[in-house]
């Protein structure tokens, strides 16, 4: 039964990322009855911590002391990128190829408008640890952090609006357990 609900979500999920991300969906697919993981080495020591996979076959992996990962062949193979910081990365989201952020420890925040080749800082909406990042477009965003930050952007991430969770404690309460959902970036 929870196969079905997570499978469902993420179909919904992969709808709303259709519907906004022009088809640059994370990949899923609940047809089949059975899937088949493949182990592959990510030429790494250090902890993973988030991943996203688009339905080109690109996908990211980030980590402790700002590692980043880069596949183009659905993770058969990675490669080290240089992330410009130390500090440990818990989530990424990618919209397309070349458009993507990464957050982590002590409100890092890191973008990349070319698949990652670079990476540059950009500004954060908290110094509290961010524990997830989604972006529906290169404008739309939503990060997710301790102390119940929760902040959108609507230009990029050069601008943060943080959400005020103190007027509704329940809200603030959902939005950090999808930031600490062990499943989120998951394939069914």
């Amino acid at each position: 039964m929870w196969r079905n609900v997570m499978c469902g979500l993420v179909v919904l999920l992969s709808w709303i990322c259709l519907s906004f991300c022009g088809g640059e969906a994370p990949v899923t697919n609940c047809k089949k009855k059975a899937y088949k993981w493949e182990k592959s080495s990510s030429g790494t020591s250090a902890d993973l911590y988030g991943s996203v996979l688009l339905k080109t076959g690109h996908a990211w992996a980030v980590g402790a002391q700002g590692t980043i990962l880069r596949s183009t062949d659905f993770g058969k193979s990675w490669s080290p990128q240089t992330s410009g910081t130390t500090k440990t990365l818990y989530s990424v989201s990618f919209v397309d190829k070349n458009n993507g952020w990464a957050v982590g420890e002590s409100g890092v925040v890191r973008k990349t408008i070319n698949g990652g080749e670079s990476w540059e800082e950009a500004p954060s909406p908290s110094k509290d640890t961010l524990r997830s990042v989604q972006f529906l477009d290169k404008s739309t965003g939503f990060v997710v952090g301790d102390q119940f930050t929760i902040s959108r952007t609507s230009n990029g991430g050069r601008i943060w609006l943080a959400a005020d969770t103190a007027k509704d404690p329940q809200k603030a309460t959902h939005f950090q357990s999808l930031a600490d959902d062990p499943f989120r970036n998951r394939l069914p």
